[in-house]
């Protein structure tokens, strides 16, 4: 499991969680506006055998968006869930679809969708599922 030690200790560990190979996503049950993300790493012990470790290499950050209530993670591809993004209306939601650079290891927003016709509070982006890789 990814080490919660490295969270604050007020937060709640793990609203939602995706997991995807090497890579798990882990949201923030308090604030939901951050997204821890742990890639795996796997050693081998001196009596040969593997062990596995999760380290945290970056924390996403959005403010007022609830981002994250909902994570899915597939390959180097993460869709989040940003229930009260404020586009096209007031608090009509979204979901932000972020890229893993690999040479850097670092996610990076590359899109967020949103519906033209969105209501006012509509909360798009409360549950988000992603079930193939994006080119």
């Amino acid at each position: 499991a990814a080490d919660a030690s490295n969270c604050n200790s007020h937060l709640q560990f793990g609203t939602a969680v995706a997991i995807s190979g090497i890579w798990l996503a882990v949201t923030s049950a308090r604030d939901f506006e951050t997204v821890r993300l742990f890639k795996e790493s796997v050693s081998q012990n001196s009596g040969g055998q593997l062990q596995s470790q999760w380290e945290r290499v970056q924390t996403i950050s959005q403010v007022n968006t609830k981002m994250g209530r909902s994570v899915s993670l597939h390959g180097s591809v993460m869709l989040l869930g940003l229930e009260s993004w404020d586009s096209p209306a007031n608090s009509a939601g979204g979901a932000g679809i972020y890229t893993l650079n690999d040479e850097t290891l670092q996610w990076s927003l590359r899109k967020v969708m949103t519906f033209a016709d969105a209501s006012d509070n509509e909360d798009i982006g409360e549950r988000v599922s992603l079930s193939s890789s994006m080119k």
